[in-house]
């Protein structure tokens, strides 16, 4: 089996409301601690059953929320796996996120802690350069600070991506870069490795997310399918694609 990587956000035990960021496109985004437990474990059975080892296995959280320290790293040090947690800084030490503390023990009990630029602006593709400059650097300047190590990894926020951004990137030193392409091609560009990623929404239950895992995935192959539609309408909105999208989820 190919490596595949899996693709959250924040987990929650009462309301979405309790870990990470609070806009309307962020909510589906948010699995309930039980099913997170679930899903999880389902993963860790499945592998074992069919002798995969876990290592193809890539468990990735984005946004840097406070579950990731409160409820998300317990669960995997439960099973003995490594997450992958990529953080927004401008957010730490406020409600709802991690601190600084959480985030150099997160990294001290052998987790990856990567990037996931400074403030996660809603499309960092139609930045300037200069913003694109400081929103990498800013980051992975404050995450060295805290672990006292080198930062290697990154998560691109929203998925998107320019040539300004690659660019960028490689300047900081970073190695690995996770999109939210839902492939398991891994590509090279400009010497990093960028790295495709499967979503996991709060509609999903154990069983959707070890179909991913399965050969012939009906899931893997909606999740393809939405993607490449969604691509083409943001090309054919432009700008207002993400005006119209949080117009359409506000009234949800």
């Amino acid at each position: 089996m190919k490596t595949i990587a899996l693709m959250y956000h924040d987990v929650y035990l009462e309301t979405p409301h309790e870990s990470g960021l609070q806009n309307a496109g962020s909510q589906k985004y948010k699995v309930r601690l039980c099913d997170f437990e679930k899903q999880v474990k389902a993963v860790v059975d499945h592998c074992r059953a069919k002798e995969i080892p876990l290592s193809r296995v890539m468990f990735t959280f984005d946004d840097g929320g406070s579950s990731f320290s409160k409820f998300i790293a317990p669960i995997l040090d439960v099973h003995g796996l490594k997450g992958y947690f990529f953080v927004s800084t401008h957010y730490l030490d406020t409600d709802g996120f991690m601190t600084r503390d959480e985030v150099a023990n997160l990294h001290h009990n052998g987790h990856i802690i990567g990037t996931h630029s400074h403030t996660h602006p809603a499309n960092l593709s139609k930045c300037d350069e200069k913003t694109i400059e400081q929103e990498w650097e800013k980051s992975v300047t404050c995450l060295q600070e805290i672990i006292q190590d080198q930062v290697v990894y990154a998560s691109l926020p929203g998925g998107y991506i320019s040539e300004s951004i690659i660019k960028q990137l490689s300047s900081c030193g970073i190695h690995k870069v996770f999109t939210s392409i839902p492939t398991t091609r891994q590509e090279a560009i400009a010497g990093m490795t960028f790295i495709g990623r499967y979503p996991v929404t709060c509609s999903m239950n154990e069983r959707h997310v070890i179909n991913i895992f399965l050969k012939h995935s009906y899931v893997r192959c909606l999740k393809s399918i939405k993607w490449h539609i969604l691509t083409v309408v943001k090309s054919l909105l432009g700008d207002n694609y993400l005006r119209i999208r949080s117009e359409i989820l506000s009234k949800m």
